[in-house]
């Protein structure tokens, strides 16, 4: 859930995704991912989402494909 905190006096807008998120979607689509692979998904959106659509569950389903795909 997005929120705005202080940082340095000044307001930001944060919008944070937990591990656990990653482990619903996977759960969702029925498969089981290791540690590594939760961390591999979420640094592969941190690179690469789109700024225009942001960071949501179908682009954490499409991380998670495309680490599965690479394993």
């Amino acid at each position: 859930m997005a929120q705005v905190v202080i940082i340095d006096g000044k307001p930001v807008l944060r919008d944070e995704w937990h591990p656990m998120d990653v482990e619903s979607v996977a759960d969702d689509m029925e498969v089981k991912l290791t540690e590594d692979q939760v961390l591999e998904v979420m640094e592969i959106i941190a690179r690469r989402h789109d700024a225009n659509i942001g960071i949501n569950w179908d682009v954490i389903g499409s991380a998670i494909d495309y680490v599965l795909e690479s394993a």
